[in-house]
């Protein structure tokens, strides 16, 4: 059975992962390159779409006709990572997803937070629970004392790594100020992705940044502050071999996530045997829980920082979620798992 993907392959390894094990064959394409080949159009992300501008009223028109077309001979699956874009949702981008939305025959949902939502927004669709999967094929972990020695980091350092994009100053400030007060002396902050600029807006920036930049003055400003031994920061994506070094040194992984529903990098750690600290929201919460992870209320620092504490006293302890806890999120089973569904839903 061919499964379209209507858009750009991706750094991402989160679909590597299920295709690997899948016996049907996913394309990756422009969605105007759709033929009844297909039997099912597979949506991830619906900006994706668009290369992840903005669509036009145009452009909306030329995919609700193309959606139209599609319904004739396929079914269109929406695999929902988000319920928003993590950018402002303009009328535009409202519209793209509600013409996803509207016209999905088959959601898979990453957990029962969203599943039990949309089941009730949308209950003429089928939904679906098919978990995030481990990045069992896309990384190389190194020994952690090998990995601290690469990095210059002190072995009896207590290292929390946040692994990815921090998004903005919300999850950054998270990320500072939980660190700042953790009590441990010894201390090493890692983010893989950190965000060095500010978002600064005042009449006349513009006309000044021919004499001044000032954004860009802050963004060097914070780069010199946070420097080793204390905090390892890159400000781009990292090869993976190096993201996997920088995951390899933690203790804890932080997961500093303020509202989505969603996030591979608690699936991630998993893969990294390390234990997770990530906040109580959507589906999220229930994959920690479920491991008996630490989760924190992301509007109080007070309430991360004692998470973290959680998270030590685990790592310490030697506890770590066993394999056969696990099985659930290996992506043999939910490539198989995917397989039959795609499979029941065309039959």
């Amino acid at each position: 059975m061919k499964i379209l993907l209507p858009f750009k392959k991706d750094q991402n390894p989160y679909l590597d992962e299920l295709i690997i094990h899948s016996k049907h064959t996913y394309v990756y394409d422009n969605f105007r390159n759709y033929d009844t080949t297909f039997k099912i159009v597979n949506i991830h992300w619906p900006e994706a779409l668009f290369e992840w501008y903005e669509p036009t009223s145009e452009n909306l028109r030329e995919l609700e006709e193309n959606i139209k077309n599609w319904k004739k001979n396929s079914f269109i699956v929406y695999t929902k990572h988000d319920e928003v874009r993590h950018k402002k949702m303009t009328p535009n981008f409202q519209r793209l997803f509600a013409l996803i939305e509207e016209n999905t025959d088959l959601y898979i949902h990453l957990g029962s937070y969203s599943k039990n939502l949309y089941e009730k927004k949308y209950p003429k669709a089928q939904h679906k629970i098919v978990n995030h999967p481990l990045y069992q094929n896309s990384f190389e972990p190194y020994k952690k004392p090998i990995a601290r020695r690469l990095l210059k980091i002190s072995q009896n350092a207590f290292v929390v790594t946040v692994p990815g994009k921090i998004r903005n100053r919300k999850e950054r400030k998270l990320v500072l100020n939980s660190f700042k007060f953790l009590p441990e002396k010894d201390k090493v902050l890692i983010a893989t992705n950190m965000r060095k600029d500010s978002e600064i807006h005042f009449p006349g920036r513009i006309r000044l940044k021919k004499i001044f930049d000032i954004k860009k003055y802050r963004a060097t400003q914070f780069i010199e502050k946070y420097q080793p031994p204390s905090y390892l920061f890159n400000y781009g994506q990292l090869a993976r071999d190096e993201f996997a070094l920088r995951i390899s040194a933690a203790d804890i992984i932080f997961v500093p996530r303020i509202n989505i529903w969603n996030s591979g990098n608690v699936f991630l750690a998993y893969t990294f045997k390390k234990i997770v600290v990530g906040p109580a929201t959507g589906n999220i919460e229930e994959h920690l829980i479920n491991m008996g992870m630490p989760i924190f209320n992301p509007d109080s620092i007070d309430d991360v920082v004692k998470a973290i504490e959680e998270g030590r006293k685990l790592q310490e302890s030697g506890y770590y979620p066993n394999d056969s806890m696990l099985e659930e999120f290996s992506p043999s089973v939910l490539s198989k798992k995917l397989d039959q569904i795609f499979e029941n839903l065309v039959s």
